[in-house]
C-alpha cells in the first residue's frame, strides 16, 4: 500500500499521525509526495509517522507526473507523457514542459516556474529514464 498526495496536506495528516500515536498498516510501503515541493522537514515528519520511505514525485495539475524519485535519490523523467526542455531564463535554468497526453488541451513549452536542469548520466537503481535535478516551485 502507498499513500499519496500534496507535501502540505501528508504533513498534516503525519502530524495528526504523531499526535495521535496512530499505528500504521504493515502493509505501508511508502510515501509519495506530489504537486506541492517536498521540504526536507516535511519528509522526515512523515518518515517518522509512516514508517516508511518518503519519495517525492514532480507534477503539476496541469501536467501529472513529470518526474518521479527512485530510492537512490535519482528524480527520474516520466518520458512517455512529457517532454521536457531545460532553458537559461532570467539567470536560471527553468524547466519549460511539453504534454504528449492532452489532445484537448496542449500544453507546448510550458513555464513551471521552477529551477531546474536536465542531467546526464545514469542512476544506480538501473532505471533507462533521463534524470533532472532542482525545484524551487
Amino acid at each position: 500500500m502507498l499513500i499519496y498526495g500534496y507535501a502540505s496536506a501528508l504533513a498534516e495528516l503525519a502530524r495528526h499521525v504523531i499526535g495521535r500515536r496512530l499505528a500504521m498498516p504493515r502493509t505501508l510501503i511508502g510515501v509519495y509526495s506530489t504537486a506541492k515541493m517536498l521540504d526536507p522537514q516535511q519528509r522526515e515528519l512523515m518518515r517518522q509517522a509512516f514508517g516508511c520511505r518518503v519519495l517525492n514525485q514532480h507534477g503539476c495539475r496541469e501536467v501529472p507526473n513529470i518526474a518521479w524519485e527512485c530510492r537512490h535519490g535519482g528524480m527520474h523523467i516520466s518520458a512517455d507523457p512529457v517532454y521536457l526542455k531545460s532553458v537559461r531564463m532570467q539567470d536560471e535554468e527553468r524547466l519549460l514542459v511539453t504534454s504528449l497526453t492532452n489532445r484537448l488541451m496542449p500544453f507546448i513549452r510550458y513555464d513551471l516556474e521552477d529551477s531546474c536542469r536536465l542531467l546526464e548520466g545514469e542512476c544506480p537503481c538501473g532505471s533507462p529514464f533521463p534524470m533532472m535535478e532542482g525545484r524551487t516551485t
